[in-house]
């Protein structure tokens, strides 16, 4: 078969061409059927299949490079180009799919797709983009049997140009482009329907016999020969043809000039020559959540970035930019400073303290001075017995909330005694926290109800420990050291973390500063010499009102030592946040919950059971400070059956909602938690029909429920990771992603606002926690989430953390399996969370907001 099929095409160029000067009225003709030249819109031709309806003015369905089967389903649907299912055991060749109506001239031009789903890889069924002339002459880039294949046919002959073993990830875009004369073969990761990093997979001289005057686009999948596995469906999206000699963008302003280091700030960037895929830098790194909403204008929000003035840079896909010279400046973060004291001015100042000390006794016969702007203690008595100690408190209490607090130790007593430097922070003589040196060591320290309890020891190093803070985080005690230079701290180190004592009450810290002997000491202790001091509580990572929230798998309140803690948990939770996403949550549960959570001033949203015969539900407490506009709720579809793979464990979830008002903002919440792991299609695999069935059904809801284009929050136990396979290809996570929600915690990783502040419980020199994508909140995965979908409105991500949950385990670790163990913990995962009693058997994630 030679020339064309179908229909007479229209031939249209994406050149820039001059126009000869007709009348009016044909000028007028002529411009409603030329396109606009090229240099002066972008892109020429494109779709992004999101009206669910085939637009027939671009696209055509007779296939240009071979024989149509009408019978496979070709549909817009779920905003994107579906073809399929394809055939299963039937012989010959069935293909369908679409093909531009127009011929376009494509020299020095671009055309990219993106490959959703490609046929299933143990079947020869083809996912195919191809651009040419006719059946005889094109090239082609497609997916079949698990491989990546370039090829070109010229003159009815064909010619593999390159095959690589397909990867959906990082094959996402396919591209193929005409630049100076040659043809290229590009693939491209992507999110959000935009794509990443072009990487060339072929290259060689355009063939003359393919002519750029005249090019057709076509996207089709099909098969060729009787297959005995189902192929399954192919997916596309995002097309779109442009060229290469397009404009360098230009950028005019961004909006606001101004925000945090700690990054996080919504941006809107105005210009000209914007085109769909373009990056946005902010003094080097790389921006977020970017979307070109037109040619003239693109949002984002800033990454992290030392303070200063940085140039804001756009760059195209096809890599040319534009630069806004010193177009944002970054500012850090203010702090509320609590109390400080540098000791420079050689007397002590006695509206910040006191020196009659708060931990225990005082022997005004040591001495105390402020000199050679320092503090000094001493020197320590040799050769007396007793209790003898002396130095400084403040006078006041603070409020220590979300603080922290450091002090440079300058002069440690002499290694060969017993003597003491000591800071300590705390209430009275019986609840504090502390850390010392004594005798060679560095010793952390808690007092509870008088009795007292050695959280870490190490050998103390003058250096490296040159200054001591203590502070209060998320609900949790942590204790750093940090070198130092002129007298300011350098990068923290943690030594311990727990979860804050509350016989420590934070409303009401004192500080203190002091140094002495409790025996006698042969060997003189020397003078122990203080200096910077210094308590405050972090700036807020963005401007506005902070709004706080928590994911929390509560587990029936049940903690991992099998005893139940409804008010431990609900402590935790509402002395750090404004509102929980909770889930394993029974309808016996809620009257414990109901007045733990009152305690601590939340109420209850909305709660629901899956169903009766799971005793298994989502429920939603907040702060009156959040207004409740609305609630939602929910029955997810299953697919074909309501029990897993064993055939009797019901699968059926459901899912709770609120429509919140916060600072004048409203947005909704979403807290779901999907089926577990019996949900598999069976025991071998982590594929799962009916766990992909509830994720479809879920934003199929949310798209047509949670209306008013406002942010949308999903919180959540998913039991699925980011890298769960589903079928024919691709992940589970891809589904959510695909619909524009994107992991806060992957955001926070991006944007250096992501804490998973573990210690190192064991002392095998290895945190306890990593900090990354492999950060665990269940078992060995990360399972829970909080995804997040802007929408037409706009939340700043502040911080997100995964915070140490393990309680002080009051024996000795035992040696269990690949991790010492908490002879506590009875629900052991062979992980360092064995190591002290957590709240749950699920890690939670605290994210905060700016507003």
């Amino acid at each position: 078969m030679s020339g064309l099929r179908g229909p007479i095409f229209a031939s249209l160029t994406i050149r820039t061409r001059t126009l000869v000067i007709f009348s009016i009225i044909v000028a007028a003709t002529v411009c409603a059927l030329l396109t606009i030249p090229h240099a002066l819109a972008a892109p020429i031709v494109s779709d992004n299949f999101n009206d669910n309806s085939l637009d027939t003015t671009k696209w055509g369905t007779t296939l240009f490079s071979g024989f149509t089967n009408t019978s496979l389903g070709l549909n817009e649907t779920s905003s994107r180009l579906e073809i399929g299912p394809l055939l299963q055991n039937t012989s010959g060749s069935n293909y369908r799919g679409v093909r531009t109506v127009s011929t376009y001239t494509f020299s020095g031009a671009y055309a990219y797709v993106e490959l959703v789903q490609a046929a299933a890889s143990n079947t020869a069924g083809d996912a195919m983009f191809t651009i040419g002339n006719d059946v005889d002459n094109y090239y082609r880039i497609y997916e079949s049997a698990g491989s990546l294949i370039g090829l070109k046919k010229i003159a009815g002959t064909k010619t593999t140009l390159f095959t690589i073993t397909y990867n959906s990830t990082n094959h996402r875009f396919l591209r193929i482009r005409n630049d100076s004369g040659n043809v290229y073969m590009d693939t491209a990761p992507g999110t959000s329907g935009v794509p990443g990093t072009w990487t060339q997979q072929y290259t060689e001289t355009w063939n003359s016999s393919i002519s750029t005057s005249s090019i057709i686009f076509e996207l089709k999948g099909g098969t060729f020969q009787s297959e005995t596995n189902a192929p399954g469906t192919v997916i596309f999206d995002n097309f779109e043809v442009a060229s290469n000699g397009t404009p360098a963008p230009t950028v005019t302003a961004i909006s606001p000039t101004s925000g945090s280091t700690s990054g996080g700030t919504s941006v809107t960037i105005t210009g000209t020559g914007f085109s769909s895929g373009a990056t946005v830098t902010l003094g080097g790194t790389s921006a977020t959540s970017v979307t070109v909403v037109s040619s003239t204008s693109i949002t984002a929000t800033t990454p992290a970035h030392s303070a200063g003035t940085v140039n804001v840079v756009v760059t195209n896909t096809d890599t040319q930019s534009g630069t806004l010279s010193n177009g944002f400046t970054y500012s850090a973060p203010s702090e509320t400073v609590l109390v400080a004291d540098n000791f420079d001015d050689n007397s002590l100042d006695t509206t910040k303290w006191g020196t009659t000390l708060f931990s225990g006794f005082t022997n005004t016969s040591l001495g105390l001075n402020e000199t050679s702007n320092q503090l000094a203690i001493g020197p320590l008595l040799q050769s007396t017995s007793g209790s003898n100690y002396r130095g400084v408190r403040t006078n006041s209490t603070y409020n220590f909330s979300g603080a922290y607090a450091y002090v440079e130790l300058v002069q440690a007593p002499a290694s060969n005694t017993a003597a003491d430097a000591m800071f300590t922070i705390g209430n009275d003589v019986d609840n504090y926290y502390r850390i010392y040196a004594s005798a060679g060591s560095l010793i952390g320290l808690k007092k509870i109800a008088g009795t007292k309890t050695t959280l870490f020891t190490t050998t103390y190093n003058s250096t490296n420990h040159r200054f001591l803070r203590i502070r209060n985080d998320s609900g949790s005690l942590y204790m750093d050291t940090a070198p130092g230079s002129s007298g300011m701290p350098g990068t923290w180190t943690q030594q311990y973390t727990e979860t804050w004592n509350s016989s420590i009450s934070t409303s009401s810290i004192i500080f203190e500063l002091k140094a002495g002997t409790s025996q006698s000491e042969t060997n003189a202790p020397g003078t122990i010499i203080f200096d910077n001091f210094h308590a405050a509580t972090p700036g807020s990572s963005s401007s506005g009102t902070v709004l706080k929230m928590v994911t929390a798998n509560l587990q029936h309140g049940e903690s991992t030592d099998e005893s139940f803690h409804y008010d431990s948990q609900a402590n935790l939770i509402t002395s750090t946040s404004d509102l929980v996403a909770a889930q394993e949550v029974s309808e016996g549960d809620i009257p414990n919950w109901d007045s733990a959570f009152s305690n601590g001033g939340f109420t209850k949203v909305i709660f629901r059971e899956h169903y009766l015969a799971t005793g298994d539900g989502n429920a939603i407490w907040a702060r009156s400070t959040l207004s409740v506009v609305q609630t939602y709720e929910h029955d997810l579809a299953n697919g074909s059956s309501n029990v897993g793979y064993d055939g009797s464990t019901d699968i059926r979830r459901s899912v709770v909602a609120a429509k919140f008002s916060f600072n004048s903002k409203q947005f909704y919440v979403v807290d779901v938690h999907l089926c577990p792991s019996i949900c598999r299609d069976n025991s071998g695999t982590t594929e799962s029909v009916q766990r992909v069935a509830q994720i479809n059904d879920l934003l199929s809801w949310i798209n047509s429920t949670l209306t008013g284009s406002l942010p949308i929050y999903i919180m959540g136990d998913l039991n699925t990771t980011t890298d769960t396979p589903k079928q024919p290809s691709g992940f589970q996570f891809d589904l959510f992603t695909s619909a524009g929600f994107s992991d806060q915690w992957q955001t926070g990783l991006t944007n250096s606002v992501a804490e998973a502040n573990w210690g190192d419980r064991d002392s095998d020199s290895v945190a306890d926690m990593p900090l990354g994508t492999n950060t665990r909140t269940h078992d060995g995965r990360r399972i829970d989430f909080i995804l997040y979908k802007a929408n037409n409105g706009s939340i700043t991500l502040n911080k997100i953390s995964v915070p140490d949950g393990r309680a002080t385990c009051p024996q000795s670790l035992t040696t269990g399996g690949n991790y010492k163990q908490c002879p506590n913990v009875t629900q052991l995962w062979d992980l360092p969370e064995d190591q002290g009693v957590r709240l749950s058997d699920h890690n939670w994630i605290f994210i905060e907001l700016g507003f």
